[in-house]
């Protein structure tokens, strides 16, 4: 997708930045959340999204000040923007800059992108797949945070045995 949406606005997406001192970047002090929309463009579940995003950051500490209009109207507008219909949205809320790399700064960052919408061939819902099992128990099992270093560390064996997911 060519843009996005960052702390109040809509942006080339090689234009955002995270700066080095976000706590989402330092420190993995982050929260997201993934929706998508329907075939004729309209945000699945938006309401149980909104509730999630929200009650994940306020689960960290985290403020996320968007109200349910605005949050909606900035997918819609990026979607526009996009020229997309069919597709993932990820939200994202870090930490926001911090002057000693620890200190949560007050202001979170919000981040709200679009992604490409691929659907699972028809033959893997015919003849299932194959998964990889990893025991891992997320250490915010009721949030969804950004930390997925046991998982990117385990990638490889995913890969490794061409397996479509990993199942923890």
């Amino acid at each position: 997708m060519k843009y996005g949406y960052t702390n109040g606005k809509i942006k080339e997406f090689k234009k955002i930045n995270v700066q080095t001192y976000d706590l989402g970047f330092l420190r993995a002090y982050a929260v997201f959340d993934v929706a998508r929309t329907t075939k004729n463009g309209k945000i699945l579940l938006l309401d149980e999204h909104y509730k999630r995003i929200k009650f994940s950051t306020k689960e960290v500490g985290l403020k996320f000040s968007l109200s349910k209009k605005e949050f909606e109207k900035i997918i819609y507008k990026l979607m526009k923007k996009n020229k997309v219909s069919k597709t993932i949205i990820r939200t994202v809320v870090s930490g926001g800059l911090s002057k000693d790399g620890f200190s949560p700064a007050g202001k979170p960052s919000v981040f709200i992108f679009l992604e490409k919408f691929i659907l699972p061939k028809k033959e893997d819902f015919q003849n299932g797949v194959s998964v990889v099992t990893l025991a891992y128990n997320r250490e915010i099992p009721h949030i969804k945070t950004t930390n997925y270093l046991r998982v990117l560390i385990n990638q490889k064996q995913k890969i490794k045995a061409k397996a479509f997911e990993t199942l923890y």
